[in-house]
């Protein structure tokens, strides 16, 4: 618990003021929050009404606009992954726009 915690104070991304609606804004060329499933694609109605589905991803995109000022955000981009299926999913992580490669930060499968 302290690790998230500390998560949560390390990365303004998790202490927005602005509700996330998964929106694209086209002036910037962005969406706040893409949901993406396990093969990495972006969720659609379909994958939202499969009840077998139960691995998903929420991107939260550090370049979307953190106030009420369009403008580009500055923050880390983060992934989290939910597995509700009973065993372990192979998840493809989506290209890290702006960045290099992903850092896995918590894994609460692993015993820490």
């Amino acid at each position: 618990m302290r690790k998230l915690t500390g998560l949560r104070h390390k990365y303004p991304i998790l202490r927005r003021n602005l509700l996330l609606t998964g929106d694209y804004n086209e002036e910037l060329g962005v969406k706040d929050v893409p949901w993406i499933n396990a093969n990495s694609t972006e969720m659609q109605d379909a994958n939202w009404r499969d009840a077998g589905m139960r691995c998903f991803g929420m991107l939260m995109d550090g370049r979307a606009q953190t106030s009420g000022v369009r403008q580009l955000g500055h923050e880390a981009t983060l992934l989290m992954v939910i597995n509700d299926h009973h065993d372990m999913v192979t998840f493809t992580l989506p290209e890290c726009a702006g960045g290099f490669a992903w850092s896995l930060l918590v894994d609460t499968h692993r015993r820490e």
